[in-house]
């Protein structure tokens, strides 16, 4: 181990989320008890609170959709550390094809936590899928110290500070605005002016509730088919004069071009997406041209769209750049959908998203603004996605510009999202990417999504419309990787080192302190703070890898906390203050490492516990774990149990359990263990099951066969009760003829492997050995999608799957461009062969993508419909 201290100054990046393992991870462990698919979790590597969880929670009682949400948060509220004092308001219930968005927002004591929106993604069967969206944990005291009036005194006077003109009247609230894991009661104050340069401003202020400090700042005012276009008669009126109406025209050029530029932005999110207009509910689109004299911008201010006519020098009339109005339309599109924050990284998103959509949009080119920047310049743009630091932005992580100004740097730091789109868009093309980045807009982003949690959503929304394994989900996750947005190594609890630093206290002005650690071997390193208390804002501490790059910022007062991890063996510490105020500084006591050498001492989590295939002598006891584990099972006629099933020492995940020699119609006590290959042994809570009564007839299978060459299983038996019911257990009923003889036959039925069990309605059964054909091989031994026949086909065709185990099934039909068609299979299919018919007879000709998600595997066939 070694340590070295210095003071220095270098520029800083900032990349956030944490992935964390089940074996790491009690929250996961504790959400996977619930879930009926393997949980992932992401976190938030500032707030070390999740914002991606990915599972399978049902909660089939639920009357609501939102009522499932809330459900979740009831149930796992405490484990996921949200304290009694916060409650989830709903914002709003969206749909998604046949499944729900639900989003809410959280509270605490009351105050809305601004920015905070949390999105549900729940099926049909009230079962949630994926939660995309920050949690909060932290507590705030409700009751202000400063008046409303004196709260919009403080932005009054900083306004004209910053030679800003009040144009409306102040609007106030309480708000806890988040600064990294505290919230900080505040007076949410906003205000529209115009600014000294003439632009328009749509101030927010964030004031102290105690102190009446100004916690932060911003402007929301986002610059650079029902319509109407204006003429703003060259003044700051809006919308000005109404010259064009949806269907007219105008011989005013400008007027007249950035309406049919509004017009083509609006066919393409309606006939790519089905969105129509900014709000997906028709709203009429306003656009005022001509807005002041030489007005070298255009702008989204809440409500309507704006062009300025340019100088002449630097821009010619905005409005004339088709993609100049795709990108302010699509800042009318994220208000409606995200409303992504207009500040730091979810406001570079914010600006990146209407770059993005410009650019698919206006498809011939990777240039913003080039038909109408620097008329004297040829080849000249406003921005390059394919080259941004050809436009002065950044296009990676390392190039991270850290400023107050531009609201964060919006509009500089989007172009390292840019650069990700353009690397995804190379490799999969516009259609497919296109979708990917509406869908992730509009199901998963939310209010606070800052690069990570995009690089998730647009995960998320590949695997949603091409499968989990997908080339275009893989596009994605390489596309953010080449540009420094991935997530660090998951957090761990790791060994402490003792090795004190601090910086003075108070620190100076204009100095930068900065410690660094380095421990040979580590895979992963992470430093804990005892005291830690800065200038919000404007005196940083980065914490950075031994590359240099900034993983995590902080700054305020945080008090005791320990950092998220950082990969490799070298960790620094880095404090960089301004020349204004001071602050106390931080202490450190020592950071904690990883080498891989800790032993595994955590068990495994066992889950979805039942009994199946009960006779009145027998029953199967099935489960699953989350890592491989050994299987046996304990039972009895109480909770002391006293018998158990010898130990099967194969590690697996899905295990089963005979129990046989049972006594008829007894109830049974059992619970199952599991232990891993280091040895953790997990035991489940206490079961129940009871056996079926004596039985009053005999039942005897007198044919078990099954016959590959046709698919067709044949059984038949008789029964000493010639009216009772007989049952194939887990296939089907059988057939009786008032005399006692019964027969099964069913095509594509694969049964347990060697042996078939028949129950009578009376509690007789009988169990033989399945004789089978030359060629049956039993249970499939692969998951598969089989070619479809005929194809092509008109208009109905055949589908056949195999499944190598029971399990979820999700079969879906999708045009080529990722739209999807219908939900053929959704839900629980049993193990075997499966076959169905498509009937297409209400489609288009055309070639589709038929989607079969099971297994943990990702199938696509590619089926032609000809008519």
């Amino acid at each position: 181990m070694s340590r070295s201290w210095a003071w220095l100054v270098y520029a800083a990046i900032l990349v956030t989320a944490t992935a964390l393992t089940a074996k790491e991870n009690p929250v996961k462990r504790a959400l996977q008890r619930t879930s009926a698919e393997p949980v992932k979790i992401y976190y938030d590597g500032k707030l070390g609170t999740p914002q991606f969880i990915r599972g399978s929670f049902a909660f089939p009682s639920a009357s609501t959709k939102a009522e499932v949400a809330r459900a979740f948060l009831r149930q796992h509220g405490e484990v996921l550390g949200i304290p009694p004092s916060h409650r989830f308001q709903l914002l709003k219930t969206l749909p998604d094809g046949d499944n729900t968005v639900v989003r809410l927002t959280q509270e605490v004591n009351g105050v809305p936590i601004f920015g905070s929106d949390v999105a549900f993604h729940i099926t049909p069967d009230n079962r949630i899928r994926v939660i995309a969206g920050k949690l909060y944990t932290f507590d705030v005291d409700p009751r202000p110290e400063l008046s409303t009036a004196e709260a919009i005194g403080i932005v009054e006077a900083d306004l004209r500070q910053r030679g800003s003109t009040i144009t409306g009247e102040f609007t106030t609230g309480l708000t806890a605005y988040v600064r990294h894991r505290a919230g900080v009661l505040s007076w949410h104050v906003t205000v529209a002016t115009v600014e000294a340069d003439q632009l328009p401003g749509e101030w927010h202020y964030f004031v102290d509730a105690r102190s009446g400090k100004i916690v932060s700042r911003f402007n929301n005012v986002q610059v650079i088919r029902n319509r109407e276009t204006y003429d703003g008669n060259n003044s700051i009126a809006l919308p000005g004069t109404l010259i064009i109406t949806e269907g007219g025209s105008s011989p005013d050029a400008i007027a007249q071009t950035t309406h049919d530029h509004t017009g083509t932005t609006y066919d393409y999110f309606f006939n790519t997406h089905g969105r129509d207009s900014f709000d997906d509910a028709g709203a009429t689109i306003r656009s005022t041209v001509h807005h002041r004299i030489n007005y070298v911008n255009a702008f989204w201010n809440g409500n309507q769209l704006v062009y300025g006519d340019g100088d002449g020098v630097q821009s010619d009339p905005l409005g004339m750049a088709l993609d100049v109005v795709a990108h302010e339309f699509t800042h009318a599109v994220t208000t409606h959908t995200a409303n992504l924050i207009y500040q730091d990284q979810s406001g570079a998103l914010n600006e990146s998203m209407s770059d993005i959509f410009a650019a698919l949009i206006d498809a011939g080119d990777f240039m913003i603004g080039e038909d109408v920047w620097t008329p004297g310049t040829p080849g000249d743009a406003l921005r390059y996605i394919d080259n941004p630091p050809l436009g002065g932005q950044p296009d990676h992580m390392s190039g991270y510009i850290i400023t107050t100004g531009d609201n964060g740097g919006v509009h500089t730091n989007s172009g390292i999202p840019n650069k990700a789109f353009y690397n995804i868009v190379t490799a999969i093309g516009r259609p497919a990417t296109g979708q990917i980045y509406y869908r992730g807009l509009t199901v998963y982003m939310t209010a606070s999504t800052d690069f990570q949690a995009a690089r998730l959503a647009l995960i998320q929304a590949a695997e949603d419309l091409f499968g989990v394994g997908s080339a275009e989900a893989a596009a994605v996750e390489a596309g953010f990787d080449a540009v420094g947005i991935s997530p660090p190594p998951p957090d761990f609890t790791g060994i402490f080192v003792s090795d004190p630093f601090s910086t003075p206290h108070p620190y100076e002005n204009n100095s930068t302190y900065s410690v660094t650690y380095t421990h040979p071997g580590a895979l992963r390193m992470k430093v804990r703070f005892t005291a830690f208390d800065t200038e919000n804002a404007f005196d940083v501490v980065s914490i950075k890898d031994g590359n240099g790059n900034v993983i995590y910022r902080y700054d305020g007062n945080l008090g005791p906390f320990t950092t998220g991890p950082v990969p490799g063996e070298t960790i620094t510490v880095e404090l960089t203050t301004d020349f204004v105020a001071t602050r106390y500084g931080f202490d450190i006591d020592g950071y904690f490492y990883d080498d891989g050498s800790a032993p595994d001492v955590t068990p495994p989590v066992i889950s979805g516990v039942s009994a199946i295939g009960i006779t009145a002598n027998s029953a199967t006891i099935s489960w699953t774990t989350d890592e491989l584990s050994d299987s046996r099972v304990e039972y009895g006629l109480t909770a002391a149990y006293g018998n158990a099933t010898p130990l099967n020492p194969t590690l697996v995940t899905n295990h089963s359990m005979n129990l046989s020699g049972l006594t008829p119609g007894t109830t049974y006590h059992f619970r199952v263990l599991s232990a891993d290959a280091a040895g953790n042994q997990a035991t489940s809570g206490d079961f129940t099951f009871t056996t079926a009564p004596p039985a009053t007839d005999v039942v005897t299978i007198t044919k078990a066969q099954y016959k590959n060459g046709k698919g067709e299983l044949n059984i038949e038996a008789r029964c000493s009760d010639p009216t009772a019911t007989l049952t194939v257990v887990g296939i089907g009923v059988m057939d009786g003829d008032g005399k006692g003889r019964y027969r099964f036959r069913r095509k594509d039925v694969f049964p347990n492997p060697g042996s078939i069990t028949v129950v009578s309605s009376g509690g007789g059964s009988d169990t033989r050995t399945l004789l089978v054909g030359p060629t049956l091989t039993g249970v499939p031994e692969e998951t598969r999608l089989y070619p479809n026949s005929p194809n092509p086909f008109n208009p109905t065709t055949s589908i056949r799957y195999s499944l190598r185990a029971a399990g979820e099934v999700h079969l879906t039909l999708f045009t080529v461009t990722g739209q999807k068609v219908m939900t053929l299979v959704e839900g629980y299919q049993r193990q075997g062969e499966h076959t169905l018919r498509l009937d297409a007879r209400h489609l288009p000709s055309g070639i589709y993508l038929l989607h079969l998600k099971a297994d943990h595997q990702v199938f696509t066939r590619r089926i032609v419909l000809l008519k």
